[in-house]
């Protein structure tokens, strides 16, 4: 669940890139034969919180970029500080 949305993740290991999310289906596509699925999984469910939330129409395909690859660098540090913490 992102933002209130059922996000469907799929497998698929033919596919070139690491990840992608297609917002109009609501759907999460990772390749697991590549580098840290799980990685690839957290960036496109930044990329799929950016489209939910509006701001991937205001975003410039760079940017968004940018500002996923900065999110997914605090947000595992963030979770398991919070879990060691309960």
């Amino acid at each position: 669940m992102i933002g209130g949305y059922k996000i469907r993740v799929v497998l698929d290991e033919e596919m070139d890139e690491h990840g992608l999310y297609y917002h109009d289906s609501r759907k999460i596509v990772i390749n697991p034969t590549k580098e840290d699925p799980l990685a690839s999984l957290l960036h496109e469910a930044l990329h799929a919180a950016l489209a939910i939330g509006g701001l991937s129409e205001i975003l410039d395909g760079k940017l968004e970029e940018a500002v996923c690859r900065a999110v997914e660098m605090i947000a595992p540090n963030i979770y398991f500080k919070a879990k060691k913490t309960k």
